[in-house]
């Protein structure tokens, strides 16, 4: 995987500070990377992965469907902290 840096070159100065020149260079790098892997059966765990599939199912549903059906369930949690904000405000107000 390439990568680039940056090299400074002096460039002849004059009394007059002439700004200093900059090139880009480009490395090339070599990843080697070593695992070791064990297959035994001691060392195999299998990972707790939620169920996936309802989620997927739901958005694979037609655009329209999907934005409607998360703006009704947002205007519903809005309205219910409204509510609340608003329940509790009379009871501060009542007492």
């Amino acid at each position: 995987m390439p990568f680039f840096t940056w090299e400074s070159c002096a460039c002849s100065s004059s009394s007059s500070g002439e700004a200093e020149k900059m090139t880009v260079v480009e490395e090339q790098t070599s990843l080697h990377t070593e695992v070791q892997a064990e297959t035994s059966l001691s060392t195999i765990r299998t990972a707790a992965v939620p169920d996936t599939s309802l989620l997927q199912s739901f958005l694979e549903l037609p655009v329209p469907v999907v934005l409607l059906t998360l703006w009704l369930v947002g205007a519903a949690l809005i309205g219910l902290c409204a509510l609340m904000l608003y329940d509790l405000l009379w009871m501060v107000a009542g007492a």
